[in-house]
């Protein structure tokens, strides 16, 4: 894969406009719940400007499902109702290791190429390993991506933890608790479920991380996803007029 990113753009973007990029590590035994994602993605109708571009790796013998390919595929969500159908036209890379890092970068440059914006946002989709790592491809023998924190790479750095790992998590500590510009404890209803007590993530999580702001979501239900579209305003957008959000 290229050793550089390039966001090269064919056109000059439109104001406000929004690319956002999601690579989908779903070459493990996640691989059903990738489908789910996508599955969800398609069913929000985007706004003008607005593209949500996948990179998806499947494994054989988790989900038989939607053809049953597990090949690299790639492309932009197209929304459809159909909960149970992934119809978004995606073209195939062929088997490629999600685990190494020169393929992320493809995607980034080749996603920002087709679909250049004013904007543009990642998300890196698998097993939550934080630093210790990401990404596992089990087609690959096992191999993963594995991060450095470093602010410097970044304007705002949201870590995203769930309620399902336990509540020991915040406890636990490491530089992405500590350090990242706002903590989402997300999954809250799973709770009683697991027997994980949010008031010991609540205290850990303060103790942890001082004065930098945490949230307790369950984003699928949108329960304190204005609280997370305020920070972003008001921390990633710079607009000052937006509330910042309590915790909680």
């Amino acid at each position: 894969g290229s050793s550089a990113l390039q966001f090269a753009t064919s056109a000059n973007p439109a104001a406000g406009s929004w690319t956002l990029l999601v690579y989908l590590a779903a070459d493990n035994n996640l691989e059903p719940f990738a489908l789910l994602d996508l599955n969800e993605m398609e069913s929000v109708a985007l706004p003008a400007g607005v593209n949500v571009v996948v990179q998806v790796d499947r494994a054989p013998g988790y989900d038989t499902g939607n053809g049953n390919w597990t090949d690299t595929r790639w492309g932009a969500i197209a929304h459809d109702a159909n909960p149970r159908v992934v119809s978004s036209p995606l073209t195939s890379l062929g088997e490629l290791n999600t685990g190494a890092g020169g393929n992320l970068t493809d995607f980034i440059n080749r996603a920002t190429a087709a679909y250049p914006a004013a904007h543009y946002g990642l998300i890196v989709w698998d097993h939550g390993g934080g630093l210790g790592g990401t990404c596992w491809d089990d087609s690959s023998g096992g191999d993963n991506l594995t991060a450095t924190f470093s602010p410097e790479l970044v304007d705002a750095f949201i870590y995203v933890i769930d309620v399902a790992e336990g509540d020991k998590i915040p406890r636990m500590g490491g530089p992405a608790i500590r350090f990242s510009d706002l903590l989402i404890i997300n999954k809250i209803d799973l709770a009683p479920l697991v027997g994980a007590d949010l008031e010991v993530m609540d205290r850990d999580a303060k103790v942890q991380r001082g004065s930098r702001p945490h949230l307790f979501c369950d984003l699928k239900r949108e329960h304190n996803l204005d609280a997370v579209i305020a920070w972003i305003e008001h921390t990633v957008l710079f607009n000052r007029k937006a509330k910042q959000p309590d915790r909680g």
